[in-house]
């Protein structure tokens, strides 16, 4: 595909606009999927289908739905009723911009099944479909993430944080509220640490590597970690003061 702006991630979906018109759009998206080892099982006109059924006008939109059969089986192997999010669907549809083409993000949809065995699955058909698209997956931070955490995206500055030292079990998926609970181990310190150490060096050197301390269990803290005193704010206190 020939993009014409930046990719853009939806809270559902991968999108770009293109250049290209809406028939051109919709061959060159079918040869990049095939490419990528998907057929198309279905298409679905949605103008002829609102103007036979209710007689409306509506712009130029089809959506197709791709199937990779080695994805497809791989994935009913581990979730038997994954079915019920198949095929993946692709969008095209003219704007006064140009013509957009947009598919379904495998990582959001399969992890809402929340099992953990169909994450690597997810992130495997997210980049196929990133190179249907056009966009060089190896540039994308979007691509993997295998290296966000939940304090920033460190995924092409920190790439070994997420991997080597986990915060959490993997009962947990990404960002969600078992990881937040699971920011009570002992790890969370000593992993935003070397994080710290990695990025900003000069910057932990003059703090003298000073981190909240975390509590484990009850009671008890995490070795050679400090608290650091809380900062007062003079100016917020006399407000106060003479409030009362």
């Amino acid at each position: 595909m020939t993009t014409a702006t930046q990719p853009r991630q939806l809270p559902y979906g991968l999108q770009i606009t293109t250049g290209l018109s809406f028939d051109d759009a919709i061959v060159r998206i079918k040869d990049a999927l095939k490419n990528e080892g998907f057929g198309v099982l279905t298409e679905i006109d949605v103008q002829r289908t609102l103007k036979e059924k209710r007689g409306l006008d509506f712009r130029s939109y089809k959506i197709l739905g791709a199937c990779n059969p080695d994805y497809a089986h791989r994935a009913l192997d581990t979730e038997l009723d994954i079915g019920l999010l198949l095929p993946c669907n692709v969008v095209v549809y003219e704007t006064d911009d140009g013509t957009v083409v947009e598919t379904i993000d495998p990582v959001t949809t399969l992890g809402r099944v929340q099992n953990p065995a169909l994450e690597p699955l997810g992130r495997e058909v997210k980049a196929a479909l990133l190179r249907a698209l056009g966009i060089d997956v190896r540039e994308s931070p979007q691509a993997d993430g295998a290296g966000s955490t939940d304090f920033g995206n460190v995924s092409q500055r920190v790439p070994a944080v997420g991997a080597y030292l986990r915060i959490c079990g993997p009962e947990a998926g990404w960002h969600s509220t078992a990881v937040a609970e699971a920011t009570t181990t002992a790890e969370l310190p000593l992993t935003i640490t070397g994080a710290s150490r990695l990025t900003r060096p000069r910057r932990l050197d003059s703090s003298g590597a000073m981190m909240p301390t975390t509590p484990v269990g009850s009671g008890s803290t995490v070795p050679g970690c400090k608290r650091p005193a809380p900062r007062r704010n003079p100016e917020k206190r006399s407000r106060c003061a003479r409030s009362v």
